[in-house]
């Protein structure tokens, strides 16, 4: 998937005061305070055959966003509506154009015929298609809105969408084909531009995005191919390109996005490879620096940017060519990437793209599983905390025929975030066994399971021990163990609790 990087720059955000006062400390930080992003689960939601590439906005206006994916082997451009939790309602389909045989990306979500509502553009073989919204999550009955491109020996592929014009009201979309060394700018609904195509002096461009790197406040177009030659046409805010620099990044270069690696409010050109990250930063007035390499595992399929640790900086995310996984590294405040998060699919990622489904400001990231016809959201928990406090008590109960010491195990959510789940283990000395109740008996401890405890509630489970297993005047320590919790807890100190029992007889037993 190409041309991501300035859709999601402009996505928004909803960020907190407290949110805000953390990610200005981190601009202060020593590049070795940088800390990892953390993520709840993968949230999976089914999806139409052969899902490839995916794009966010808020389609049917609710404040939550929701993902256009597109579907490789039904052809079709499926909206699903997205939720606080991350999963993806039941698509709503349209069919593509017959002419579009083979699409190779979606982007270009913007408001492209006035109406206010947002709409999704797709590119295929040499077709530009713009699908209008109606603003409730579907599509309206007219026809796409058609661009016919210039054949060319290759399909086009990639979509970016930008004001290259300013102060009108209708975007432009760009696409390109990796056979020549031009970009194609496409006026929607459908309408070619009509007076410029900017030439990128990089034979067969892999990636190409548009934003500001130039920092005089137009809209530029970028490009580079695999030998890691990034071609900068610089915009005048009037659909001109008047101005080419070229930059550098390392060979085998993948994807392409623009975005402020650096800290200096200039947006830089960051390229992904065969098991690499980089960062050219941008000087500004077209000027660019070295190329500042970070080396990864990962053989770059697709990339997005955000501040996944909340520090202030930009993070991104890759995905692999190779293998199933997203991989989250983090600024290390100068332009290099480290401390990855390996964040575990179920099946190959096919795109990725970065919204936040639960309003908390934290970016989310959505991944699409072609093989498993599946979307997966991974939520954002980086800074939420509940601390768990564990506590036991145990209590005789004396019967006539199955006597026993009840052990009651309870979990407080000190807060200050919701406790979503907590497993607390209580290890067992020899012989001792728990019998079967609301805990899970197993070789020598048994396992309690916990749901989800607001801020200052209480949840508790108990378990049994025969008395029959003591022996008669020895004391036993049972332990109570927090064992995983999520979110994370920060506070490791309560997080077990013991008690000593002695059985001096049939009818006494001392427990404290």
């Amino acid at each position: 998937m190409t041309f991501r990087s300035l859709k999601r720059t402009r996505s928004s955000r909803r960020i907190t005061p407290a949110l805000l006062a953390l990610g200005l400390l981190g601009l202060c930080l020593p590049a070795w305070a940088a800390t990892p992003a953390t993520f709840a689960a993968p949230v999976e939601s089914s999806t139409g055959p052969g899902p490839r590439y995916v794009a966010t906005a808020d389609l049917n206006k609710d404040g939550i966003p929701d993902v256009a994916i597109v579907n490789i082997l039904h052809r079709t451009l499926a909206i699903q509506l997205g939720s606080s939790t991350g999963m993806l309602a039941t698509q709503r389909t349209v069919a593509l154009p017959t002419s579009i045989t083979l699409p190779v990306s979606v982007a270009g979500i913007s408001d492209f015929n006035g109406d206010g509502n947002p709409d999704v553009a797709v590119v295929g073989n040499n077709v530009v298609a713009t699908f209008y919204g109606d603003g409730a999550g579907g599509f309206l009955s007219t026809p796409p809105g058609l661009a016919q491109l210039p054949s060319e020996p290759a399909a086009f592929r990639g979509l970016a969408v930008a004001n290259l014009v300013e102060n009108t009201a209708t975007p432009e979309l760009i696409t390109f084909s990796p056979t020549n060394q031009f970009v194609f700018i496409v006026t929607a609904p459908g309408t070619q531009f009509p007076t410029e195509r900017p030439v990128l002096l990089s034979p067969n461009t892999r990636d190409v995005a548009m934003a500001d790197v130039t920092g005089d406040g137009h809209v530029d177009i970028v490009g580079v191919n695999a030998a890691g030659v990034m071609a900068i046409q610089a915009g005048d805010g009037t659909g001109k390109f008047p101005s080419l620099e070229n930059a550098t990044a390392p060979n085998f270069a993948a994807r392409l996005a623009l975005g402020d690696a650096t800290g200096d409010g200039l947006r830089d050109l960051v390229v992904a490879g065969n098991q690499y990250v980089s960062v050219t930063p941008s000087m500004g007035n077209n000027t660019y620096g070295s190329f500042i390499r970070s080396n990864t595992t990962v053989n770059a399929k697709d990339i997005a940017l955000a501040d996944f640790n909340l520090d202030g900086l930009l993070d991104v995310a890759v995905a692999s060519a190779t293998g199933p996984d997203v991989t989250v590294l983090i600024n290390q405040g100068d332009g290099s990437f480290a401390q990855p998060t390996v964040l575990s699919t179920s099946s190959t990622a096919s795109d990725i793209d970065v919204a936040d489904w639960n309003g908390d400001g934290r970016p989310d990231i959505v991944v699409t599983q072609e093989p498993a016809n599946t979307a997966v959201v991974f939520l954002n928990t980086t800074g939420i905390v509940a601390d768990v406090a564990v506590r036991l008590v145990a209590r005789p109960i004396f019967s006539l025929f199955n006597p026993s010491i009840r052990y009651d195990v309870s979990v407080t959510n000190n807060g200050p975030e919701p406790l979503d789940m907590a497993t607390v283990t209580a290890s067992l000395p020899a012989p001792l066994v728990a019998s079967p109740g609301q805990c899970t008996p197993g070789t020598r401890s048994t396992t309690c399971g916990f749901g989800a405890i607001a801020p200052g509630a209480t949840q508790s489970r108990f378990f049994t021990v025969p008395l029959n297993l003591f022996t008669l005047g020895l004391p036993y320590t049972v332990t109570a163990r927090r064992t995983a919790s999520t979110p994370l807890d920060p506070n490791a100190a309560n997080d077990q609790a013991s008690r000593r029992c002695i059985v001096v007889g049939p009818v006494l037993t001392s427990c404290n």
